[in-house]
């Protein structure tokens, strides 16, 4: 998809022909479709612009990824939450705790950054 706006070297085209017909056809000869969005439309109202082109490019999807895929992916987002969940967690065991500050810092250092590979200098 295309989308067009007007602006500077809109303005500054010879003739309509040249910045809109010939373009266009051109691009759609090659299996393009062109909105076009006009900087008064925007300014008064981007939401109302957007919308159909969303809508649009909703509609010419056409790689839809195999279950399997999808699924796998879906298990990777859990595996993400699931650890950051954990590491959350870990967090608030320290933060709440009466251990002094520094206590809690090598705590936090050996319990949670050593398990996660990182290193802090100290």
């Amino acid at each position: 998809m295309g989308v067009e706006c007007d602006g500077a070297t809109y303005h500054s085209a010879k003739s309509a022909r040249d910045r809109d017909r010939l373009r266009q056809s051109v691009l759609e000869g090659l299996g393009w479709n062109i909105k076009r969005i006009w900087s008064t439309d925007w300014f008064k109202n981007p939401q109302a612009q957007l919308k159909p082109i969303i809508e649009a490019l909703h509609q010419l999807k056409t790689d839809v990824p195999e279950p399997s895929v999808m699924d796998s992916e879906i298990d990777e987002i859990e595996n993400v939450v699931q650890h950051e969940n954990e590491a959350i967690h870990a967090i608030d065991d320290f933060t709440h705790s009466d251990d002094s500050l520094e206590v809690k810092l090598q705590k936090f250092e050996k319990e949670v950054i050593a398990k996660d590979g990182g290193e802090t200098p100290m």
